[in-house]
């Protein structure tokens, strides 16, 4: 009796750890995206200005509302802005 002959696999096996190299991490925004999104944070601090400091707004975070004072939440966005602002120089 000879030896056994075996069939070597020459397909390729792909890992767990090859699969999460090959999927694409979170795309960076565009510099178009950063300034329809600077747009959008003026307006929205102009209209929040534009309201009396006795009212109240809703702060969205994540996929709920909370109520909040216009006041925290003008701070709020204007320190948002600031942060897309210093992304966009980057660019």
């Amino acid at each position: 009796m000879g030896p056994s002959k075996q069939k070597l696999n020459l397909e390729p096996v792909i890992s767990a750890r090859t699969m999460k190299e090959q999927k694409p991490g979170p795309k960076k925004p565009t510099k178009e995206q950063l300034s329809a999104q600077v747009q959008n944070l003026e307006v929205a601090c102009a209209e929040l200005a534009t309201l009396l400091s006795g009212r109240t707004a809703y702060e969205k975070r994540g996929s709920l509302f909370f109520r909040t004072d216009v006041k925290i939440l003008n701070t709020s966005q204007q320190r948002e802005l600031k942060k897309v602002k210093a992304r966009l120089e980057k660019l």
